[in-house]
């Protein structure tokens, strides 16, 4: 058996020629997934349609992907330099699981059918082997998806404005801003999110196949026009999201990058845009490098010490009132006082600290902020 596999191997031109043939001999079916859980090679005699058929029916492979690495079936594969063998309850069949891997690198996943104790561990070691030949040939020979490349060299800061108008022209890619740029994680161990993100990004192009998308540094980056956005805010389901504020020059990147990094780390939902942490990112870089307190107007600190002091409740009034839409009635409503008592320290605030709500709105605003922040 040894040599009639070495045999095929030499003589067979690629992994699909080869698995079909190593089917045939061993008569038994069986798939190549690649890393991203993607079929790339399957058995035609004997065929394994039927259990693609039995497995997909009712999921999208990147749902699959995700419930076999929850499940930790993928896990347990990865795990172990065996084969393993267990009885899939879901297709109702024996079932040899290895992963193909060279140089510690995972390259797909082998996945045998109605096999029984006569697929013998060394065969299925030596099958994954010679895969591992093909899939590395077929890789280096595979064409650059200068789409990916361009999204990537974007992220890396690699490329200046000539250089990414040459790259839109050879690509054909017309879009013109805004963009958006949005940043996906999953709660997954990082050893099993590449080949989910994988899987993922494959239903995506089938999706939007002119938008930009690559797995960088454990995450799943996505460059989308304005016009996607929308509705790919629907399409996001088991993943969390930090989405950048529109920018029109591809140069602006950089800073897309960091807003959708920070809204991703700071929100507490599903989709968590810039704009709605807008102001925790600026208290964040005013507390990083100044002395925020110095920066408080003096009469509202002078207010904020005086409530510590007497035990007032001069600053929650008018964070009160300016939330209110500047309405006394409001504020009395939403403070559960008399309408009187907030006129009454409205006045108070303008006897005591000469403050005016009416007047140097901003600045009270960013100070009180400040001080909330600190």
């Amino acid at each position: 058996m040894k040599q009639q596999l070495f045999d095929l191997l030499v003589e067979k031109q690629s992994l699909s020629e080869f698995v079909d043939s190593v089917g045939k001999l061993l008569h038994i079916p069986f798939w190549v997934m690649d890393d991203s859980f993607e079929i790339i090679a399957c058995t035609h005699n004997p065929s394994t349609l039927p259990y693609e058929q039995k497995l997909f029916q009712d999921n999208t492979i990147a749902a699959k992907a995700l419930h076999w690495i929850q499940s930790g079936i993928s896990g347990e594969i990865t795990e172990t330099q065996n084969p393993i063998h267990r009885i899939d309850a879901e297709l109702e069949t024996s079932v040899v699981l290895f992963d193909i891997v060279y140089h510690h690198k995972l390259l797909g996943r082998l996945t045998f059918f109605q096999a029984e104790d006569d697929l013998k561990d060394e065969i299925v070691i030596l099958i994954a082997q010679a895969c591992a030949v093909y899939i590395r040939n077929e890789n280096m020979n595979a064409v650059s998806n200068l789409k990916d490349n361009f999204l990537l060299f974007l992220l890396e800061n690699r490329l200046d404005e000539k250089e990414i108008n040459d790259f839109k022209n050879s690509m054909q890619w017309e879009h013109t801003g805004p963009y958006s740029l949005v940043v996906l994680d999953h709660d997954l161990p990082d050893t099993e999110k590449t080949g989910y993100f994988k899987s993922w990004i494959r239903h995506f192009h089938n999706a939007y196949p002119d938008s930009l998308s690559i797995v960088w540094h454990n995450r799943i980056f996505i460059l989308l026009s304005k016009k996607n956005l929308s509705s790919f805010i629907h399409d996001i389901h088991d993943l969390k999201a930090g989405i950048s504020l529109p920018f029109n020059n591809l140069m602006d990147i950089q800073s897309a990058i960091e807003q959708s990094l920070y809204a991703l780390q700071k929100g507490n939902h599903t989709i968590n845009m810039f704009q709605n942490v807008y102001n925790d990112y600026f208290m964040d870089i005013l507390k990083a490098n100044i002395h925020s307190d110095s920066f408080i107007l003096p009469e509202v600190m002078d207010m904020i010490d005086y409530d510590k002091e007497y035990n007032t409740h001069y600053l929650e009034t008018l964070e009160t009132y300016f939330a209110s839409g500047e309405s006394k009635e409001k504020t009395a409503k939403a403070l559960n006082i008399h309408i009187n008592s907030v006129k009454y320290r409205l006045q108070q605030m303008q006897k005591l600290f000469c403050i005016n709500p009416e007047e140097n709105r901003a600045a009270i605003l960013l100070s009180i902020s400040i001080y909330k922040n600190l």
